[in-house]
């Protein structure tokens, strides 16, 4: 579960934000970009939501260990509701973007990104401000509950629904479905 990555809890924690440049590469983040773009729209439902290009990056390795490590759990599933969760929070800049979040003091921060940075921050401690959607892709991860059998049912049936075309999940990807367990790592 450890990652290439210089993670610092105490910088998450003291400033409610940690960025970790090149977690992605490039290639996926602007295809991702770009596919967008041509949907014309930032948000992201129905078939969207289950689109190959957003579990490309869902299923990157670092990506997952970034999370992994910093919520102390390798047991996730990728969070594709619409609910705002109460843990940490990824935007990943799949442009170069510039990012206004707002801390408890209503003091703003300015972050600047390229293609592939992440942002992992406390949703309970910033707040994004009104910005170009089409720059940034939300990530969120949740603890798995691989004994609720009618979530994991729940969770696959939407994503057979809501496909425009086949989509390849690799194992990392069918675990953080729910469709795979962890085995032992839970």
């Amino acid at each position: 579960m450890s990652t290439p990555y210089r993670l610092s809890a105490d910088k998450l924690t003291e400033t409610g934000h940690m960025l970790i440049r090149e977690v992605v590469p490039k290639f996926y983040a602007l295809r991702f970009y770009y596919w967008r773009q041509e949907l014309g729209s930032p948000g992201l439902q129905g078939a969207s939501v289950h689109h190959q290009y957003i579990w490309d990056i869902r299923m990157m390795p670092g990506l997952y260990n970034i999370f992994a490590e910093l919520l102390g759990n390798p047991c996730l599933w990728a969070d594709f509701s619409d609910a705002q969760p109460a843990g940490l929070s990824g935007i990943l800049a799949v442009n170069k973007a510039r990012l206004e979040l707002l801390n408890s003091e209503r003091i703003p921060l300015t972050i600047e990104m390229n293609a592939g940075d992440l942002l992992v921050l406390d949703p309970q401690r910033l707040t994004i401000l009104p910005e170009d959607e089409l720059n940034w892709l939300n990530i969120q991860f949740i603890p798995a509950e691989e004994e609720n059998g009618v979530e994991i049912m729940r969770r696959h049936r939407a994503f057979l629904q809501h496909q425009s075309r086949p989509v390849y999940l690799s194992g990392l990807g069918r675990r953080l479905l729910g469709t795979d367990k962890w085995q032992t790592l839970c």
